[in-house]
């Protein structure tokens, strides 16, 4: 669907409409279904896991990758590992998003608790790098999405905002490239 009202989060079933105070039920759409069926099943429905399981998150620390601490990225993330993904060849999901993986509890619940549902039981490996680091405000004065915790979406950070060479990409890409095993 391309009409749901949700420009900033992935809606689940029970996501309430913004404002809609009347609304209990929520949006009846599964955004991250929708979306691991349009990237991983080719338009076909994937079926997720009745339950999440906690055990499966992982906390890391990436500092190694974060070497900026003023762009918004913090220097820990989740990986959500199934058992599946132990020993077997899996597909690999980055949903970055607020969290501090130092100090939080595991994702849960929501659209995290619904991709890792999908992710058992279609064998799929999240990367959660965690947004909501600090921003130089000096460097970037006009910056208001990322002082909200948000990625960088919209070239605040630089024109570079969505290739390799960002702030908040360059350091989830090393992350990537250390899952895939690529030299870097």
């Amino acid at each position: 669907m391309d009409d749901q009202p949700f420009p900033h989060t992935l809606p689940t079933n029970s996501t309430p409409y913004f404002n809609n105070n009347s609304n209990t039920t929520g949006a009846g759409y599964d955004g991250p279904g929708e979306c691991l069926a349009h990237v991983f099943g080719h338009g076909k429905r994937l079926w997720a896991a009745p339950d999440e399981n906690l055990a499966y998150w992982r906390r890391m620390n990436v500092t190694e990758f974060v070497t900026d601490d003023g762009v918004g990225i913090k220097p820990s993330a989740w990986l959500f590992v199934p058992p599946v993904c132990e020993t077997g060849t899996c597909k690999l999901a980055i949903l970055p998003g607020g969290c501090d993986a130092f100090t939080d509890d595991p994702p849960q619940g929501g659209s995290d608790g619904d991709m890792a549902r999908y992710g058992i039981a279609n064998g799929i490996v999240i990367l959660k790098p965690c947004q909501g680091g600090s921003i130089d405000q000096n460097r970037f004065p006009t910056n208001h999405e990322n002082l909200r915790g948000m990625v960088d979406v919209y070239g605040q950070l630089s024109a570079d905002y969505a290739t390799q060479k960002g702030f908040q990409m360059e350091p989830i890409g090393k992350m990537l490239k250390r899952l895939l095993g690529v030299e870097q």
